[in-house]
């Protein structure tokens, strides 16, 4: 559950980096097949506490914090690190302290995706996932270090995080409000790949005026560019 919830995060952040930030001024979409826009890297730090709580396991307090940063380029390859700290008093002293961390490279084009994600759980060992995944021909080959050694291969339809969202970023500019993909991250014990549907709002101008607005829209930088909303809902298979 806790490695779920930490690609879930990753997800979203990922996405909303993508939708809010891309590099481009019209020509980006004519790189080289595969490699899609380029991205602004992009660097964020959450503060979490709790608004409420309900249900029969009900939790008194919760506070954490969350670190995430994305960089690289269609060249040399996309990296991601993300790191979440969270602390869960559940009453009668029962505190849980979870440190999730996850580390991820992935090749501009697609082809190639290295990830480290680590768990840890109050005093108890990590539960590190460790592997490599390479597309060749018209299948994708995994080789895992940890939790275990082990090597399996996936259908070549099947897509990596950072791909993912060139994808959605092309059906939003073809004007599509859904889409479905496959997609693999290393999530759970490293051989876990699961379904997703987007769903892709309208468009959205750069100068335009709303209540609250996030520092990606203040930027002149950003003013030029449109951007959508997209929700991602992971089915796992």
């Amino acid at each position: 559950m806790a490695r779920r919830t930490l690609n879930s995060h990753i997800r979203s952040l990922l996405l909303t980096m993508a939708v809010a930030a891309i590099a481009s001024d019209g020509t980006a979409g004519q790189a080289a097949a595969g490699a899609g826009p380029a991205f602004l890297p992009h660097q964020a730090l959450y503060n979490l506490s709790l608004v409420k709580s309900r249900g029969s396991a009900s939790i008194d307090s919760a506070r954490g914090r969350i670190l995430y940063d994305f960089s690289g380029s269609a060249c040399e390859g996309y990296t991601s690190e993300f790191r979440q700290v969270s602390e869960l008093n559940s009453g009668e002293g029962k505190v849980t302290l979870s440190d999730l961390r996850s580390t991820s490279w992935e090749d501009g084009a697609g082809k190639s995706y290295r990830f480290k994600i680590d768990s840890r759980m109050n005093e108890s060992n990590s539960s590190p996932v460790d592997g490599i995944a390479e597309r060749t021909g018209d299948h994708i080959t995994v080789k895992l270090r940890q939790p275990e050694t082990k090597t399996f291969t996936l259908d070549g339809s099947t897509v990596f995080p950072t791909e993912q969202i060139h994808r959605i970023i092309s059906a939003a500019k073809e004007g599509k409000s859904l889409l479905e993909l496959t997609v693999y991250d290393g999530s759970d014990n490293g051989q876990k790949v699961y379904n997703t549907l987007t769903v892709i709002g309208q468009p959205i101008p750069g100068d335009r005026t709303i209540a609250a607005p996030d520092p990606s829209v203040t930027s002149d930088r950003m003013k030029s560019l449109m951007a959508s909303c997209a929700n991602t809902n992971p089915r796992y298979i």
